[in-house]
């Protein structure tokens, strides 16, 4: 019998594959309206729906519909405190429950590969900068929770 290397990864992948279709299904369609007009209350709800990948576009939607009827400094405040809520419980989440599948690929072989090829004494200092700075902005661009 097969057991699974990577159970919870592999359900968390299967859980970004079901999100990106309900999305091209249309189902997050009428979320904006389903939260929209309830004045700050939609301000942090579309915060809470910010950090979510594939809710991003439907949190910007109702920012931009509540603009002219909340004040925008207070606004901000509450939206960061939904993003906020939302990335602390995404970050707990992943600390929590998948810690122990991580650090075990992390002595994958094909990891311990890219460790080797990316080892400092490959690559220069400034390169490596340069790297890391690409790299935290590819992660801080996608449309995936960060």
């Amino acid at each position: 019998m097969h057991t699974l290397h990577y159970p919870k990864l592999l359900l968390l992948g299967c859980s970004f594959i079901a999100a990106y279709g309900l999305y091209h299904l249309g189902v997050f369609d009428p979320l904006p309206e389903i939260v929209n007009g309830y004045g700050y209350l939609s301000i942090f709800l579309a915060g809470l729906l910010f950090s979510f990948g594939f809710t991003t576009a439907f949190g910007i939607a109702v920012f931009v519909a509540m603009g002219q009827t909340v004040h925008p400094i207070l606004a901000a405040f509450i939206g960061a405190t939904g993003a906020l809520l939302t990335d602390l419980s995404i970050f707990q989440f992943a600390r929590v429950s998948l810690q122990q599948e991580l650090h075990e690929l992390g002595s994958c072989r094909l990891i311990l590969w890219l460790k080797d090829l990316l080892h400092p004494n490959r690559i220069p200092q400034r390169w490596r900068a340069y790297l890391l700075w690409s790299v935290a902005g590819l992660v801080i661009a996608s449309p995936l929770p960060d």
